[in-house]
């Protein structure tokens, strides 16, 4: 009964939250092969000491086009059911720069040997700046062009929630509980809205050398309309990932992923932007590298299926 209430009281919060004001995080068209960086409760959930790396490069070729990476590494407590993990994530565009390390903390409660929901929980520091001096004006002494830099340190906090089998998953997760605003000269400089994430996927055997895995992501925040993430995914004899992905009204995603040996993969993705500007139609470019160091567990399943 108190597992119950628990559960209840933590699924209610995470909902509350996500009808607050959110900023506009990116989200990584592979975030299906790491959740941590959309949910601090999928960490353990490999049952192994995990690390990944993720680069994201959007528009290659224009100047102070956006740029971000993030580094993540989790793993179970021997034995126990709390795991333990970190973010390190950072975010550039023009002269912006954004840059988080968050720790993080998840429960894991064991309905059966297969059937899990853990509870998460990421708390840590960003630091936000804005170099104007990087800037080059045709009237430097316009009075409404900002002077100096900015330079801002600010808590982060996310929550989550995460039910697992091996062949189904289902999230839901907040970002950028402590969101703020900060002013200077009464205009706003810095703002960090809260987000809102729920996403599911199932994975279908089609044959002995062939799965499918359809996945959606739903990401709210007051600020943008609902994104709507749809996703299809056919692993191949077990090695080779190939997804296609929409995401609405933003851009149609293509991937393929190697799952090299039981320990290491390599993934990369396309982003095709939709839109007639010239601009987005170079799209965006992603790779990801993951590796399973110790498993802590016997008989695992492998390979991962998220």
């Amino acid at each position: 009964m108190k597992k119950r209430v628990y559960i209840f009281f933590i699924l209610t919060s995470l909902l509350s939250v996500g009808l607050c004001r959110a900023q506009n995080n990116g989200i990584y068209t592979q975030y299906l092969f790491n959740g941590l960086v959309i949910n601090p409760a999928y960490a353990g959930s490999h049952n192994a000491l995990s690390a990944s790396s993720i680069v994201r490069k959007q528009w290659i070729g224009v100047d102070g086009s956006p740029f971000a990476s993030t580094f993540t590494v989790h793993s179970p407590v021997n034995k126990h059911n709390s795991s333990f993990g970190g973010l390190l994530y950072q975010s550039k565009t023009s002269i912006y720069n954004e840059l988080t390390l968050q720790g993080i903390y998840s429960y894991r409660i064991n309905f059966s040997e297969e059937r899990k929901l853990s509870l998460g929980l990421g708390v840590g520091m960003t630091n936000y700046s804005i170099r104007y001096s990087n800037l080059t004006y045709q009237d430097p002494n316009d009075p409404a062009i900002p002077s100096g830099n900015q330079n801002l340190f600010q808590p982060t906090v996310s929550a989550g929630a995460y039910y697992y089998t091996h062949t189904f998953f289902a999230g839901l997760s907040a970002q950028n509980l402590s969101g703020f605003l900060y002013t200077t000269d009464g205009q706003d400089d810095i703002r960090s809205y809260r987000h809102l994430f729920a996403t599911a996927g199932k994975v279908f055997d089609v044959s002995p050398k062939l799965k499918l895995k359809p996945v959606f992501l739903l990401h709210y925040y007051n600020r943008s309309p609902l994104l709507v993430d749809l996703n299809l995914h056919a692993l191949i004899d077990e090695i080779i990932w190939v997804g296609v992905s929409y995401r609405h009204l933003v851009s149609v995603n293509y991937s393929i992923r190697f799952n090299l040996n039981k320990q290491l993969s390599f993934g990369y993705s396309y982003d095709q932007s939709i839109g007639n500007s010239s601009l987005t139609k170079t799209g965006a470019h992603e790779i990801v590298l993951s590796y399973l160091f110790k498993y802590y567990k016997k008989n695992i399943v492998n390979p991962r299926y998220f």
